[in-house]
Parts: C-alpha cells; structure tokens; sequence
C-alpha cells in the first residue's frame, strides 16, 4: 500500500481503517492480513478533479539490511521540528524510504547494529518479547569508584533480573567482563527484552 501510495505506513494503515484497501475486490481493515503473490490488492483514491481511481498495489520485494548506527543519529522516521538531530531514514538508500523500518531502537547516543526490513512479520518476530529474540550489548561503565570491575556479585544479579523501575524487571541471558583497564570495564549482556534505555538502567 504504501508502494502504490508514495506513503508511509502510518498513512497505510489510515488507509485500511478508512476502508480504502481492498483485497482480492473486498475492502481490508485489517493491517495484519497476511497477503501473497495470488492475492490482487489494491487502493481507493481519489484525482485531482474528484474521480474516485482504483491503484494496484505491487507486491514488493522484500528487504533486510544490516545498518550501523552511529552516534548522533536518532532512530525515527519524522524529525522533530526545529530539530538539528539527523534521523535514520535520512540515511535509507534511495527508494526505500516508504517501506524500511528499524526492527529495534538505539538512543541517540549509542551506536551498533540496527537490522532494517520491509518485511512485517520479521520485524514483530525480532521485537516481540515473547520470541525472546536475543541482542547483544557491548558495554563500558566507569569503575574508577572501585578501581575494579563488576564482581561476580553484580553480575549474578544482572543475569537474575534488575529493578529498572515502573514495574518492570529485565535480566539478562549473560553477562561478562570483556576487558577493564583499571578505570574503565567494557561487559558484554545479552537481553531479549527492549524496555525504554534499558540497559542504562540496568547499570545504574
């Protein structure tokens, strides 16, 4: 839909709940109706001079890209106004960004892997919480307090589960101590949840 469109997928979904998508000559509200290559969408729209126009949507080919996120880069689609902060589609390759999405976040001041898709039902399997998707973090936290890295102590209670706050209790499948240099340790955690900063928090 949003291929026929020029659109996003906020806009598609409009769209479909403003019955204006239909499948196989019957109208489709439902965003996660699983269509194939068999099946004929296509979008009600209207002219310039008020014609009602019928538009095939194509069947896209799919898309899975590996994206590394630097710092600095906020991961949105739509840039605050006024803002100076450079947003991840800007960085899309050209042509996609109507139908690429980031499947995860990273703040603005963290970098690393992003997987980018087209593909929906990839992207809920790789956020879901209930898939228990792993991501691994690479971690420094500063130990001069100490001048030791994280004991054995904190990381059992990493790997137990954390108190983050407003509810919630995340652990981590593993935690380690990669390397300290006498002030600064770097960990290594792997999570399959994705709480708002959370492993910021976990640390805290």
């Amino acid at each position: 839909v949003g291929l026929a469109t020029n659109g996003t997928v906020r806009s598609a979904r409009r769209l479909l709940a403003n019955g204006r998508v239909w499948v196989d000559g019957g109208p489709c509200s439902d965003d996660l109706a699983l269509v194939g290559a068999e099946n004929k969408v296509s979008v009600l729209c209207r002219d310039s001079n008020g014609r009602v126009l019928e538009l095939d949507a194509p069947h896209p080919h799919q898309f899975y890209l590996k994206f590394f996120k630097p710092r600095g880069i906020v991961v949105s689609h739509r840039r605050q106004e006024l803002s100076p902060r450079p947003i991840i589609s800007e960085l899309y390759p050209r042509g996609t960004e109507a139908v690429l999405h980031p499947c995860g976040r990273l703040d603005r001041d963290s970098e690393g892997l992003i997987l980018l898709s087209s593909d929906g039902m990839f992207s809920w399997c790789a956020t879901w919480p209930e898939v228990h998707f792993q991501k691994e973090y690479m971690v420094v936290t500063n130990c001069a307090r100490d001048c030791a890295p994280p004991g054995d102590d904190i990381l059992s209670r990493l790997r137990a589960g954390v108190d983050i706050g407003g509810g919630d209790v995340v652990r981590a499948d593993a935690a380690d101590v990669v390397e300290f240099d006498g002030r600064f340790a770097r960990l290594r955690l792997v999570v399959t949840s994705g709480k708002f900063h959370m492993v910021r928090r976990m640390l805290r």
